[in-house]
């Protein structure tokens, strides 16, 4: 086994394999580096979007949240600013309640224009990170989702 370089914690069984999964290891990877598994968990600033009415808020989450274990939404990763999300419910119904366009968009494949099913509805409200643990807030979060929404535009 080996490991990688940079963060020394996920291990490959050959250089082949950690090849393969680079392109979802690397923003992870750089989290690593800033907050090791082993440090005592740090506050970091992210974003909630609250379902239905599309509202921002500011909040922050520890370092350990798993959701900086998961892979960066491929919209922002394609620009360069790579997020990660998770629901603070899962499985919700669906229904106008449980709605959120935002949290949608943010999950939109680059390519097709179209979000996977699971991400089209009873979603809720989410929280929304940088995937590399920076600093982030409702303005940039904004940002985001409007350029986000320009793209969408052009997929017509």
């Amino acid at each position: 086994l080996s490991h990688c370089k940079a963060c020394r914690t996920t291990y490959y069984c050959s250089t082949d394999c950690q090849k393969r999964n680079w392109s979802v290891h690397k923003t992870y990877c750089k989290f690593l580096q800033k907050f090791p598994r082993n440090s005592e968990p740090q506050s970091i600033s992210c974003a909630k979007i609250h379902s239905s009415n599309v509202r921002y808020e500011d909040v922050s989450v520890p370092s350990n949240y798993a959701m900086f274990r998961t892979r960066a939404l491929p919209i922002t990763a394609k620009f360069g600013y790579p997020l990660v999300m998770s629901r603070l419910v899962e499985n919700l119904p669906l229904g106008q309640d449980t709605e959120n366009h935002h949290a949608t968009w943010l999950n939109i494949d680059p390519e097709s224009g179209f979000a996977p099913p699971h991400w089209q509805g009873g979603i809720g409200t989410v929280l929304v990170a940088a995937a590399d643990g920076s600093p982030f807030d409702t303005e940039t979060l904004g940002a985001i989702t409007d350029y986000i929404g320009i793209i969408l535009d052009n997929f017509g």
